[in-house]
């Protein structure tokens, strides 16, 4: 199970909890700087969670009562990459979050033959507010994924 944070985009507010379907490989950071193919998305560069594990975690949410959401995460080379151009189109084509590693777990999990999960909170808005600006809210979401992670380990 894959515990982080991430950027909100898509109507995202801090605090959030994101059950992610699929992460986008957007990792590297000379195709942003370089032309416009950073803008250009792909296909083939999604990677998918287990979708047993994930209607699995979605069940537990709800039993709990705890709000969350899913859908695309966008993962990126480095945050200096972290154009508003690029979080615009990322916005236009329905992503809920960005991050820095997620993609490569999915990808390396998926090599291995592992089923896997993710769950994030949303620490920042970087369309709209400061990097990293605390909000109680944060606290609270960690504490809840780390308590449903734990639910979901104990019924395997």
């Amino acid at each position: 199970i894959f515990l982080g944070s991430c950027g909100g985009l898509g109507g995202s507010k801090i605090g959030d909890i994101i059950l992610p379907r699929r992460a986008y490989d957007g990792e590297g950071f000379s195709r942003y700087y370089k032309d416009e193919d950073g803008l250009n998305l792909r296909k083939e560069n999604f990677i998918a969670t287990n979708q047993c594990l994930l209607k699995k975690a979605a069940g537990i949410f709800e039993e709990s009562g705890i709000s969350y959401k899913s859908g695309d995460i966008f993962t990126i080379g480095s945050l200096f990459a972290e154009r508003n151009e690029l979080l615009e189109v990322l916005q236009r084509n329905d992503f809920i979050g960005i991050e820095l590693e997620l993609s490569s777990f999915f990808t390396a999990v998926e090599f291995l033959k592992i089923e896997s999960l993710a769950m994030l909170y949303v620490e920042d808005l970087p369309l709209s507010e400061p990097f990293l600006n605390p909000d109680k809210n944060l606290k609270q979401s960690v504490n809840k994924i780390i308590e449903l992670s734990l639910k979901l380990i104990g019924t395997n």
